[in-house]
C-alpha cells in the first residue's frame, strides 16, 4: 500500500479497457468534482515504470492513456482519486 492512501474496497473496483493492450487503455473513473486524478504502472517486480497525474473537470468519467512504449507483460494499474487507490492488473502485448 502506498503510504498516506487507504485502498479502497468499497467502491467499484477500476476498469481498465481494451484489456491486453497494445497501444492506449482506457481508464473508467466514477464521476465526482474537478479534481486532481495520479495513476501508475508498475511492473510484477513493484517497479513503477510509468507515472502520471491529470487534472479533471466535474463530469470526467473516463481516462485514456498511452502505453505503447512499455514493454510486453502484465502491470499493476494503481490510479489515486481522492485519497483513495484503486488497482486493476493490467496485459500488455
Amino acid at each position: 500500500m502506498i503510504q498516506g492512501y487507504e485502498t479502497d474496497q468499497s467502491e467499484p473496483g477500476l476498469s481498465v479497457f481494451p484489456n491486453p493492450a497494445s497501444a492506449d487503455i482506457n481508464m473508467l473513473i466514477p464521476m465526482g468534482p474537478e479534481r486532481e486524478i495520479r495513476f501508475s504502472l508498475s511492473d510484477m517486480s513493484g517497479q513503477q515504470v510509468w507515472t502520471d497525474i491529470r487534472y479533471i473537470s466535474e463530469n470526467c468519467d473516463r481516462l485514456a492513456a498511452d502505453v505503447s512504449r512499455l514493454r510486453p507483460g502484465v502491470y499493476t494499474l494503481s490510479l489515486i482519486d481522492r485519497g483513495r487507490i484503486k488497482t486493476a492488473k493490467v496485459v500488455l502485448q
